[in-house]
């Protein structure tokens, strides 16, 4: 399975990366060529979140950028440019090829963990099965023509699972740092992860996480001193009101005008308290795709590429159908419901012009379906069974 993962990553992230940067509206470089620049302006000692800085450095690596309003800055946490910092090695258009082959790469290798996890390493079929739906899935499309990073949230989230089942807890506390990069999307993993810790007592979690978080501040103190308040400037320059996201709050702010519909996901947080709790008896790998499924949809803050994540669920429902634990009747449907979510996303990137808040609507269809399937497997079957 090792190799077919190897074989795969090699192939389609060569044909990518001839293929991405020249298609229209989405090279590769319109999310990227923020990341890369705030990197770069950082790794020289300025400012990373000065909109000046980064829109004159945007302005030379592509010109039209300058003629197309203010710039937007990188409102991540420091670590994420200290991650990101050996891509400025390269110039911008090699970084871009570097970039797209290594978001492919990210997915591979979650997706290989998640299904060596799920105890089908022998499953050839079946890994070739969930790399295609991974691929197949709009939202990673979307992520690789942007450039985006949610994928490098995806594998760091899959590997904190990994070196806790390990006993690599140090480790793992210092992956979970990473997941703090996008906050809005990991408000109910990350307080699973620190419960879970408080509970079984696993104190080193809670170190490398502090490990982890000190060494960045102090890299940054050194590279930037300033860097704490350019940040938080930054923070409060987040146009959070005016942006139409891919989410449940959004959708009905922009069709209804109901503003506060975008916080009800913070109503979710207490959820982390019964799932940290359910690690034990259902797995870690159920207990974080119930948290996303959920979780995601009601965000508040997200968009289409967003719900790459939500691959750790699709990967369980396709073991379930492989392995027969559901009965042929609503295996079907199972089957049909993901034909249908494939096919509207797919539909949706079709279009030329796609409302943002029009791609939540994929992510509800897999909440219900996944959350219908854990009802049957869990509630409704008995021991026995």
């Amino acid at each position: 399975m090792r190799q077919y993962a190897v074989i795969f990553t090699v192939l389609l992230g060569l044909l990518l990366i001839l293929v991405i940067p020249s298609t229209p509206g989405g090279g590769g470089e319109q999310d990227l060529i923020t990341y890369w620049s705030a990197s770069r302006l950082l790794v020289t000692g300025e400012n990373p979140y000065d909109p000046d800085a980064l829109g004159r450095l945007e302005g030379e690596l592509r010109p039209e950028i300058a003629v197309n309003g203010p710039v937007t800055p990188a409102w991540n946490p420091p670590w994420l440019l200290l991650t990101l910092a050996p891509l400025t090695l390269f110039p911008f258009d090699l970084a871009i090829r570097i970039w797209i082959f290594l978001n492919i790469a990210f997915i591979v290798i979650a997706l290989y963990l998640v299904w060596q996890m799920h105890g089908q390493a022998s499953d050839t079929r079946g890994f070739i099965l969930i790399l295609g739906a991974g691929f197949l899935l709009a939202n990673t499309i979307t992520l690789l023509r942007l450039g985006q990073i949610t994928s490098l949230i995806l594998l760091c989230l899959v590997l904190v699972v990994w070196l806790i089942q390990k006993e690599m807890y140090f480790l793992a506390g210092g992956v979970l740092l990473m997941l703090t990069v996008k906050p809005h999307l990991t408000y109910i993993i990350l307080p699973i992860f620190l419960i879970h810790a408080i509970l079984h007592r696993r104190w080193s979690i809670l170190i490398g996480l502090a490990t982890a978080g000190l060494i960045s501040i102090f890299i940054m103190w050194l590279i930037f001193p300033n860097w704490i308040s350019a940040y938080i400037k930054t923070l409060f320059t987040l146009p959070y009101s005016s942006l139409s996201m891919s989410t449940i709050g959004s959708f009905f702010e922009t069709t209804f005008g109901f503003r506060y519909f975008r916080y009800l996901g913070l109503f979710l947080i207490p959820l982390s308290l019964p799932l940290a709790r359910s690690v034990d008896r259902i797995g870690w790998l159920t207990v974080l795709s119930i948290a996303l499924v959920i979780s995601l949809p009601l965000a508040p803050y997200g968009f289409s590429f967003d719900y790459i994540l939500l691959l750790l669920a699709i990967v369980e429902i396709i073991l379930w159908l492989r392995t027969e634990k559901l009965p042929p009747q609503k295996a079907r449907i199972v089957v049909i419901g993901l034909v249908l979510i494939f096919a509207y996303q797919l539909w949706l990137l079709s279009l030329p012009i796609t409302p943002y808040s029009w791609w939540v609507w994929s992510a509800v269809a897999i909440m219900v379906l996944y959350i219908l399937i854990v009802k049957y497997l869990y509630a409704y079957q008995s021991p026995a069974q």
